[in-house]
């Protein structure tokens, strides 16, 4: 009876190991039926997972920054886009509002110009008039050697006392008299635009600067973001440019324009480039 005890538990427990030691999961003790044979992952494909998934992670980040850069840079050439037209939408409307008469006057350079604009009365007590002695220059700073547009101004004061033999001197003056013009109001339009070129069309050429008692039949205004290159000069600049041809209804006619036609008048421009 005891030999025979033995041998049946010998036998069991070789059973048992027997099973422990099988490949075939089937046969192994302690398994769930449900989770017999499935495969479990190895620790290769584990690793071989998250070096996917933070590859795909970092690639994300990086879309992400990408965009968000171009985003910023988008946002910048719009707004210096917007600078640019609002100020050439200025200038325009202001010079169409040149008085029609002879004898007020214009002066203007490569970087500003000065002119009289008729406008609506101001409600002030004292003495009023309705024209406006417009000016607009570029603020400039020196770089070393080279002299760097930084901004652009527009300066407005009205004229008191206005003769047709005062206007002409005092536009061709930086500084004016207290009794003719008042309180002047100067006004910063952008900082954004570092190149501005005025040139002026006498209704057969394109002049480099104005000065005389009628305003130029045409005038173009040339703007640009980046600052002039110290070795180039005004007529080779090598960045974008935003250019307009802007036609003065109150402007004088130079030889061979007979015609009070704007539209011919600027096709004449435009030729002469």
């Amino acid at each position: 009876m005891g030999q025979s005890g033995l041998v049946i538990a010998s036998r069991s427990s070789r059973d048992v190991l027997t099973a422990l030691m099988s490949p075939d999961p089937q046969h192994r003790p302690g398994i769930p039926r449900g989770l017999r044979g499935v495969a479990a992952f190895s620790l290769l494909e584990v690793i071989l997972a998250i070096s996917i998934a933070v590859g795909i992670l970092i690639v994300a980040m990086l879309f992400h920054q990408q965009a968000t850069v171009l985003r910023t840079q988008l946002l910048e050439e719009s707004e210096r886009v917007a600078a640019v037209r609002q100020l050439l939408d200025r200038l325009s409307a202001d010079l169409r509002a040149t008085p029609a008469v002879g004898g007020v006057g214009f002066t203007g350079d490569g970087i500003s110009v000065r002119f009289v604009m008729a406008g609506l009365a101001g409600s002030s007590v004292g003495p009023e008039t309705d024209l406006r002695l417009i000016t607009y220059s570029a603020v400039t700073n020196a770089q070393g050697s080279n002299v760097v547009v930084t901004g652009i101004t527009r300066t407005e004061a009205p004229l008191v006392g206005f003769t047709a033999q005062v206007l002409p001197a005092l536009l061709a003056t930086e500084t004016t008299e207290t009794n003719t013009v008042a309180a002047s109001v100067t006004e910063p339009l952008t900082e954004s635009i570092h190149f501005l070129r005025f040139r002026f069309f006498d209704g057969a050429s394109w002049k480099e600067s104005w000065s005389g008692a009628s305003a130029p039949p045409g005038v173009e205004v040339s703007l640009g973001i980046e600052p002039l290159p110290e070795d180039a000069t005004a007529d080779k600049y090598p960045y974008e440019l935003f250019r307009r041809v802007i036609f003065v209804p109150s402007g004088s006619r130079g030889p061979g324009s007979g015609t009070n036609s704007g539209a011919l008048l600027l096709g004449q421009a435009r030729r002469a480039f």
